[in-house]
């Protein structure tokens, strides 16, 4: 889960340049405080979907930046969690 830069952009119907993110990264969907990793990229509707990492539905949102350090350590600590792991 390295931290990865946003390199693509795309210019939104009111003309203001949006960050596009690539199939595997991180990325934080901030309408329900969720990390995902994205799967693809509806540009039309200018929503990305997402993959949970501990499984389960994907979703689709158009509210979302890129996940940074905190977003993955929290992701990291709950999927520890998760499978159980203790000191």
């Amino acid at each position: 889960m390295g931290e990865e830069r946003p390199t693509a952009f795309t210019v939104d119907p009111s003309g203001m340049a949006r960050w596009v993110p690539t199939p595997g990264m991180l990325v934080k969907d901030t309408s329900c405080d969720r990390v995902g990793m994205a799967i693809a990229w509806d540009g039309e509707q200018g929503k990305v979907t997402l993959r949970p990492l501990s499984g389960g539905d994907m979703w689709h949102t158009a509210t979302y930046r890129p996940a940074n350090r905190t977003d993955q350590l929290r992701v990291r600590v709950s999927m520890l969690n998760h499978r159980g792991y203790t000191c």
